[in-house]
């Protein structure tokens, strides 16, 4: 997130994307759904999946990139 939207908003949405998943990711018989990794089980290989894969692409950006992309709490000048 620090990559594409810069360091405001990042801490805002790595903050939010837990709660989202609590409020969001459970399905009406108390599992979790697919793309909530999480709240998985702690012996789930697809949130265990889905977690390396998050991990994977988060250090290949913040190599790759040195500047945000896009970053909607810069001052404009």
């Amino acid at each position: 997130m620090r990559t594409i939207l810069g360091p405001g908003i990042a801490a805002i949405c790595i903050a939010a994307l837990p709660l989202a998943c609590a409020a969001a990711g459970r399905r009406p018989g108390g599992s979790a759904q697919p793309w909530a990794w999480p709240i998985h089980e702690p012996t789930s290989y697809l949130g265990a999946g889905e977690a390396t894969f998050l991990f994977a692409i988060g250090c290949g950006l913040a190599l790759l990139r040195k500047n945000p992309l896009l970053n909607p709490l810069a001052r404009m000048n």
